[in-house]
């Protein structure tokens, strides 16, 4: 099974007590594999087992989720959209800039280039820290993007330097 999250969040996503007791149940009923081992396997996974991802890469995935996943072991993989990255390597110390609505942070992501409810190069490499995680592009037009904006290509080389 593939488990996708966007949010975990007391007010714009799942609440984290609830995610809390997802983990429980995955911890005890089922077998958590990383996103390599799901490739090495193809993309089948053997009965029992579950993969979590996180698409979108807001911020509050590293205050509410982040810390339960490290709790209870389990890994996951988050698809992020550099172009949404908060173009920061700073790590920030509170989810504050998480409290908007998703519909609020895209609009003031496309109409303002507020990236702020999402996260920042810098907490992108502490994710990087954990063996348990793993960080995927999503969305991202590779070739056309990378030749259109030099400044993205040097902070994703900054972050995964074995892609570059």
């Amino acid at each position: 099974a593939v488990l996708l999250y966007h949010r975990v969040h007391p007010e714009y996503g799942l609440p984290p007590s609830l995610f809390e007791d997802h983990l429980r149940v995955i911890r005890r009923f089922l077998k958590p594999v990383t996103y390599e081992q799901f490739l090495e396997r193809g993309g089948r996974l053997p009965v029992g087992s579950v993969l979590l991802t996180f698409d979108d890469g807001f911020l509050d995935l590293f205050f509410y989720a982040v810390p339960l996943l490290k709790k209870y072991s389990v890994p996951a993989v988050f698809f992020v959209s550099p172009e949404r990255l908060l173009d920061s390597f700073q790590v920030r110390s509170s989810p504050e800039d998480a409290s908007v609505s998703t519909l609020e942070a895209f609009r003031r992501s496309f109409l303002e280039g507020d990236n702020s409810p999402f996260l920042s190069w810098g907490e992108l490499r502490e994710l990087l820290k954990e063996p348990i995680f793993s960080v995927q592009s999503h969305s991202l037009e590779s070739v056309s993007v990378l030749v259109c904006v030099p400044s993205l290509l040097l902070r994703i080389a900054m972050v995964f330097p074995f892609l570059v």
